[in-house]
């Protein structure tokens, strides 16, 4: 295969999805090393599990272009088991929309599930942020997801210093407005 065939084959593929000319350009410059990507063996089975899960048309290439190390991450070892986990937390997978809102705040949530997110999901539970709560957490603050769980710990600690209870709204408040501020901003 010429030197030129992978880039166009590339470049053929993100325009038949949709993807436009911006786009393009926004992920190869994030991600250079994607014109010589296999378009049958790397590209295509993410797209389509994106498009399985209702991601698709603009949403899916904006998601793409603007996160496009997802397309460098591997289906089986890191995409898939984070999505099943996510699915779990979103009301068993019936809320595509929380889903595409979830990984739009933070695609570090599909590293690796084992990391951050199954601990940092375990340890909210454990303190009794389960259900709609814990969907609400994930969909308006997906980043408290990707933090150390020593992180979040501490974050939960300085809202329970300060008066707020696990079980009331104001704390699921609070928690989102500690995932969107620095350790320094709040002290």
């Amino acid at each position: 295969m010429r030197t030129v065939e992978k880039p166009e084959l590339v470049v053929h593929f993100f325009k038949s999805i949709g993807f436009t000319d911006a786009q393009i350009q926004s992920t190869v410059h994030s991600v250079p090393r994607i014109l010589i990507a296999d378009v049958e063996k790397t590209l295509k089975p993410k797209i389509q599990l994106f498009q399985e899960l209702g991601i698709t048309g603009s949403d899916l290439c904006k998601l793409m272009s603007s996160h496009a190390n997802l397309l460098t991450r591997s289906v089986d070892k890191a995409i898939k088991p984070s999505i099943e986990v996510l699915n779990k937390v979103l009301i068993n997978g019936t809320d595509n929309g929380g889903l595409f809102r979830a990984l739009q705040r933070s695609l570090v949530i599909l590293r690796s599930p084992h990391l951050r997110l199954i601990p940092n999901i375990s340890y909210l539970e454990s303190i009794g942020v389960v259900g709609s709560r814990l969907s609400y957490l994930l969909k308006n603050q997906a980043r408290l997801f990707a933090v150390p769980e020593s992180e979040l710990k501490k974050r939960v600690s300085k809202l329970l210093d300060i008066g707020f209870s696990t079980n009331s709204r104001i704390f699921l408040h609070g928690l989102c407005t500690l995932g969107s501020i620095t350790h320094e901003t709040f002290l």
